[in-house]
């Protein structure tokens, strides 16, 4: 695993996972194409956004933090089959 201040990629990888934690927009055509086989029924993505506002004020900015390791530890998830796993942290101002 490479080790990274907030601004650099971490990716961890074994033999069927993949996982990666980044300020950078996310690609999600990179990582359905990665899990997608011939044996798999189904690939399912979930993409988050914000409101622009909330309790009736507007929202100027997001921010996300990690502690790279421990986020890396909780969502590495090994399996037999290929999987992937990207978590985004940054900021997103409007």
């Amino acid at each position: 695993m490479s080790e990274s201040a907030s601004s650099s990629v971490t990716v961890e990888e074994g033999p069927g996972w993949y996982v990666e934690v980044t300020p950078l927009p996310l690609a999600l055509l990179k990582y359905t194409t990665w899990v997608t086989v011939p044996e798999a029924g189904a690939v399912s993505t979930f993409i988050g956004t914000t409101r622009n506002s909330f309790d009736g004020k507007a929202v100027l900015k997001l921010e996300y933090e990690a502690y790279v390791p421990m986020a890396v530890k909780k969502i590495k998830v090994p399996s037999s089959s290929p999987s992937t796993t990207r978590h985004h942290h940054g900021e997103c101002y409007s």
